[in-house]
């Protein structure tokens, strides 16, 4: 493999581990066959380590390589060549929004970690944790 696929597979596990946590939640939930508190709270924990570890092994990458940003592009989703419109999803990891988004799993893990203690057996533990997913994402996107 090289530096750029390790950068593109790190990438992606930053912002797919939220994405599929909520994806997750959102349709265990809807179907109204939600998960217990356990696994609720080891799918939470799973996904906050797998993107906090990502995000630091794109930093470490980025400071040993001298890189100052790394572009991750998902490709064209909707073109429309009549219109020339078309709508590009890209991310780019520089050294200023990966601490950002290790700052933003480290609080979120550390919130999550709470919360699963303290709400154990509330009625609304299924749907604070779906809105904490959203939150998350929207705080990693």
């Amino acid at each position: 493999m090289t530096l750029d696929d390790w950068f593109y597979a790190l990438g992606v596990c930053v912002v797919a581990s939220p994405t599929i946590l909520l994806a997750v939640f959102a349709i265990t939930s809807v179907v109204d066959r939600s998960l217990s508190e356990r696994w609720m709270a080891r799918l939470t924990e799973f996904a906050i380590s797998v993107g906090l570890f990502a995000a630091l092994a794109i930093l470490g990458l980025m400071l040993t390589t001298g890189r100052r940003d790394v572009p991750i592009e998902f490709g064209n989703w909707v073109v429309i060549p009549e219109q020339h419109f078309h709508f590009h999803l890209k991310f780019v990891f520089d050294r200023l929004s990966v601490p950002f988004a290790i700052l933003s799993f480290v609080l979120c893990g550390t919130i999550g970690a709470f919360t699963s203690r303290y709400l154990h057996r509330e009625p609304g533990y299924c749907r604070f944790f779906v809105f904490y997913a959203v939150f998350l994402l929207g705080m990693i996107v």
